[in-house]
């Protein structure tokens, strides 16, 4: 547990490397009810080191989003930018 909450800490601080005026990165995390603890948790650390957390609302049946479905509610949000990407 102790190293996946690592891995998705360091994916938070590196992304926001990124935020340079060059690069105008913008954050955004979608998470789903059922991250519990662990998800309440990193959620927080996302708000405070900047990032826009949304809920995921359409989601499988095991709980996982559609990725396609977070593009399209990222495209809506911001409609002015030419590329999104996608971390896991």
């Amino acid at each position: 547990m102790f190293v996946r909450r690592l891995l998705y800490v360091n994916t938070l601080r590196n992304w926001l490397s990124l935020d340079a005026d060059e690069c105008r990165v913008k954050t955004m995390l979608y998470r789903t009810n059922s991250t519990g603890v662990e998800g309440y948790v990193l959620t927080e650390l996302a708000r405070q080191l900047g990032w826009e957390v949304f809920e995921a609302l359409k989601l499988r049946k095991n709980g996982v989003p559609f990725v396609q479905n977070l593009y399209t509610d990222a495209a809506e949000r911001v409609p002015n930018c030419i590329y999104y990407a996608y971390s896991n």
